[in-house]
């Protein structure tokens, strides 16, 4: 049974940096909607850091599954939850549930924010490129007609 305990132990790590990162995710997405460089600048430094801790929490998980299951073959990286606790011959905790269930919607909340910012910085560079185009296709045209 420790072996479950360790293995909820690193998702609920896994989880807290999943949901470091979703708040980075936000604030970095009204930095982008208010304009405000200096937040976004600050947003995306934390973002970085944000995933640097996923990706370490990720790499003890693999690493402990590695561990736990040795006839593992190269789908190790696509294993489920499920499939997980099933090698292990555990039976499904409602506590793991739980975790599964809160690391999931977290990791769609991070999916759906970075769409949405996608969207909005696709929508900020459009429009600077069409008012680079309209001041630089209007330089011999007068935008205002001062006759007389």
């Amino acid at each position: 049974m420790t072996e479950l305990t360790d293995l909820i132990n690193i998702l609920e790590k896994e989880l807290i940096s999943l949901e470091t990162l979703r708040e980075v995710v936000l604030c970095k997405q009204n930095a982008i909607v208010k304009h405000n460089y200096d937040a976004l600048k600050i947003a995306l430094t934390e973002e970085e850091a944000a995933i640097k801790g996923v990706t370490e929490h990720e790499q003890q998980r693999l690493a402990f599954i590695a561990h736990c299951i040795d006839d593992l073959d190269a789908k190790m990286q696509t294993l489920t939850l499920q499939e997980v606790v099933e090698q292990l011959n555990y039976t499904r905790t409602d506590e793991l549930t739980q975790l599964e269930g809160r690391l999931r919607n977290t990791l769609q909340q991070i999916t759906y924010l970075n769409d949405q910012n996608k969207m909005l910085v696709n929508n900020s560079m459009n429009f600077i490129k069409e008012t680079i185009n309209i001041v630089t296709q209007n330089k011999s045209r007068q935008l205002i007609n001062r006759t007389v």
